[in-house]
């Protein structure tokens, strides 16, 4: 029996999360029609110990997120490898996490085509969603918010505009294509695919599986963006009040959202029509061949990547925090009320 096994690596923010709750849920029914999605030592609904076990190698420096422990490519990656080769009613193995697009560089991904040598006659391939460089941006700036950071937007921008590994979706596979030798790489382009089919359908037509009334649909959690008001409350609390905040800061702060924003009508842009303008103009030659290899002509390229010129634009960082007496005691107000609820 010919075995493949199938990395899903992202990119951020292209509804991974969804994919593998989706890909969680139904592990029982996967594996009856031999399609095998592992747990392993922390994420229960994705793999992200294996990107764990190659973090340091790149970065010096722990998985920021992954639980307190040692994450080595012998305790999470061999006994994987060595499951998966001896098991006769699996033929596909799908590991899903976008952190292996957006953490792992070069000294990760040499060490990571070294281990999937390990795999007996198995063949690999990599499945890459990517979205347009702005509107990605923005939704990570959101993420970074919730997540605890404290950068500006201004900052980020700056600090991310000419990353490769950050913006430069052709460079990301290109590097993926040069480690994992031998390996199918898929493109897929989020911003076609989420309306029609949507993305868990095109993903599942990409691997392979045909959908089944067997199958358990996860409840969909809007992982929406914050608005801009949200977004310069909560880095001003990350840097003045995270000690106080404590292990609980992103449920207060996401009771804050709740309560305040959430219902808000009016939708804004966090960049300006010139900031947009400047990343699309600095990876249009590169988007321009990347789309075609993804078998996309010009006229959906153009409209992947027009900016709508009459959208309201509001930046987090023009709006000021003045009054932190008043900021402590909604905070207070939401650290109790979202305790108690």
């Amino acid at each position: 029996m010919s075995k493949k096994i199938i990395i899903h690596i992202g990119s951020e923010k292209t509804a991974t999360t969804y994919i593998q709750n989706f890909l969680s849920v139904n592990r029982n029914t996967l594996l009856k029609t031999g399609v095998y999605y592992p747990k392993t030592s922390f994420g229960e609904h994705a793999q992200f110990s294996l990107v764990a076990a190659l973090h340091e190698i790149d970065h010096g420096r722990p998985l920021e997120f992954s639980p307190p422990g040692n994450y080595t490519i012998e305790s999470e990656w061999h006994p994987l490898i060595d499951e998966f080769n001896s098991r006769s009613d699996v033929h596909t193995m799908l590991l899903s996490a976008e952190h292996f697009s957006s953490r792992l560089r070069d000294g990760g991904l040499k060490k990571l085509g070294g281990i999937l040598s390990l795999m007996k006659d198995a063949s690999v391939e990599i499945l890459y969603y990517f979205r347009r460089q702005d509107d990605y941006f923005e939704s990570w700036y959101s993420t970074h918010i919730k997540a605890g950071g404290i950068s500006s937007l201004e900052a980020s921008y700056n600090s991310l505009l000419r990353n490769e590994w950050f913006f430069d979706n052709s460079f990301i596979v290109s590097k993926w294509a040069e480690y994992i030798r031998g390996a199918k790489i898929i493109v897929r382009p989020y911003d076609l695919v989420k309306h029609n089919p949507g993305v868990l359908k095109d993903f599942l037509n990409v691997v392979g599986i045909e959908y089944s009334d067997e199958f358990i649909l996860p409840i969909l959690e809007k992982n929406e963006s914050w608005r801009p008001e949200m977004l310069a409350l909560g880095r001003f609390l990350n840097k003045h009040k995270a000690e106080e905040l404590g292990s609980d800061r992103y449920k207060i702060l996401s009771y804050i959202n709740s309560l305040a924003y959430r219902n808000k009508s009016t939708s804004y842009q966090l960049l300006s029509t010139e900031k947009r303008k400047e990343i699309l103009s600095m990876y249009h030659d590169v988007n321009l061949n990347f789309y075609r290899k993804a078998g996309l002509s010009s006229e959906v390229l153009n409209q992947l990547t027009s900016i709508k010129e009459n959208q309201e634009i509001l930046s987090p960082d023009d709006i000021e925090i003045v009054d932190s007496e008043v900021v402590s005691i909604i905070l207070s107000m939401a650290r109790n009320m979202s305790l108690n609820s």
